[in-house]
């Protein structure tokens, strides 16, 4: 809905096929498939992996075909749960995030940085707090706050959704 304001195209991947399923009947250009097997000849300008790559089991694949999806200038916004945050060492053991075996693995901002392929040298990577979502990077970049990306009208964004295995 929010790209939708700024007439930027958008379309998603959902590997759960109950979510899928809702969200194709609100309208929204989704794919029904995980990441990691979705074929695609686009490129984006912005491509959001929120809450996803803590699921993933390999990390740098992942990263590396997200970054190869990315047109020369595009955004690759990663938004996890960082096991170096105050949060984090605040709750010890019984940290927010740590749910295994959902959860596979928990990054550090530095362990995050090693990941990120040799070929994409990020300009900016910081950590966050449950208040830094998304929806604000796009309000801040479309307002003109941020001036080093191209990201305006007609833009093509990827969301990506994980696969969360529930266990009972």
């Amino acid at each position: 809905n929010e790209l939708k304001k700024y007439d930027i195209s958008s379309v998603g991947i959902e590997p759960s096929h109950d979510l899928w399923k809702k969200t194709e009947q609100k309208g929204y250009p989704v794919y029904h498939s995980s990441f990691e097997n979705w074929k695609t000849n686009l490129r984006f300008d912005f491509i959001s992996v929120v809450h996803v790559i803590e699921h993933v089991h390999d990390p740098v694949s992942f990263l590396e075909k997200a970054v190869s999806l990315l047109k020369p200038g595009g955004i690759l916004y990663i938004e996890t749960p960082n096991s170096d945050s105050w949060q984090s060492r605040a709750e010890g053991s019984e940290y927010t995030y740590l749910t295994p075996p959902d959860h596979l693995r928990l990054f550090s901002l530095q362990s995050l940085t090693q990941l990120i392929p040799e070929s994409m040298a990020p300009e900016l990577l910081s950590t966050y707090t449950e208040t830094e979502h998304v929806k604000t990077i796009f309000k801040y970049i479309m307002t003109g706050k941020q001036k080093k990306t191209d990201l305006q009208a007609n833009s093509h964004v990827l969301s990506i959704s994980p696969t969360v295995k529930i266990v009972k």
